[in-house]
């Protein structure tokens, strides 16, 4: 291989066009990757393109640059390579390839050296991406517990409810129920007459007693701290009472659950609020020990 064959092979083996002056020009087209399938893809791949048209740097500069001649020295350095390599209308470029009717035929050892990877398609093992995979099992997880923490939060408020209705009502005083004083004999149609009249006294009686008590309706979305619930109005008031008096801190209010009365320590705008302030009045003291939380849906 000449030193001017030398030359060109390693301007195009760089990536850079070569013009032949009084040829034409030696073009470098490189083409990316290509996926063609999941599990084809067409390698990165450098193809050398001949044109008339004078495109790159003229190999008598790159000559002179090189060698550190004159111009004119280095244009009959190129006159006499062209003169050698040129038979028959056919340039050959030793070590490169040949130049036929416009067209460039790389050399295959050129070939191979700018194209490692060849030129057929190559099948590819698909990637399993585990970090997806691990974080879709994650979430999963997740899920499972927040439904079995549900599950079991809707088991715990049930078993402490029953709790809280027949443990704290038999601690509570025991009030006395309306004492109807006894009325004299008389005939059936007096006796009944008599009875009416009392019977609405007592209930009138209740409505007076839950008019006299703030009974507060829950809100939806709401959280409360609950202490207990009672089904009769005044241990729920007796319970009330003994809690503000014994912690000033806090304002235990009586609140409607369905036919029963709910005494709450404190509500909350969200649960996670609510149960972090339930957990630093357990720390705060063994009394608090069964309050739990009920949401209201």
């Amino acid at each position: 291989m000449s030193q001017t064959d030398n030359l060109i092979f390693n301007e195009l083996a760089a990536k850079r066009d070569v013009c032949l002056p009084n040829v034409g020009s030696l073009i470098v087209r490189c083409t990316g990757a290509k996926r063609l399938s999941a599990r084809r893809l067409l390698p990165p791949h450098t193809d050398i393109l001949f044109s008339k048209e004078s495109r790159g740097t003229p190999l008598v500069d790159t000559i002179a640059t090189v060698a550190g001649v004159s111009q004119e020295r280095a244009a009959a350095i190129y006159g006499q390579w062209l003169q050698n390599n040129l038979r028959e209308g056919v340039l050959t470029i030793e070590g490169v390839g040949v130049i036929r009717e416009n067209e460039f035929a790389a050399d295959r050892q050129f070939d191979n050296l700018i194209n490692p990877m060849g030129n057929k398609e190559i099948r590819i093992q698909p990637l399993t991406n585990w970090l997806v995979i691990s974080f879709a099992v994650l979430c999963l997880l997740f899920a499972i517990g927040v439904a079995g923490y549900i599950i079991y939060s809707e088991h715990i408020f049930a078993d402490k409810m029953e709790k809280s209705s027949v443990g704290k009502i038999a601690a509570a005083p025991t009030v006395a129920e309306p004492v109807v004083a006894e009325q004299p004999t008389a005939e059936p149609a007096e006796t009944t007459q008599t009875k009416a009249p009392v019977q609405n006294a007592a209930e009138q009686t209740t409505a007076n007693e839950e008019q006299q008590t703030d009974i507060l309706p829950m809100s939806v979305g709401n959280s409360y701290a609950v202490w207990g619930v009672y089904a009769e109005l005044a241990n729920a008031e007796e319970w009330q009472s003994r809690v503000n008096r014994r912690f000033t801190d806090l304002d235990a209010r009586i609140y409607r659950y369905g036919e029963r009365y709910m005494v709450a320590l404190f509500e909350c705008n969200t649960r996670s609020e609510c149960v972090r302030k339930a957990e630093s009045l357990k720390e705060r003291s063994h009394t608090f020990d069964e309050v739990w939380v009920y949401t209201k849906q």
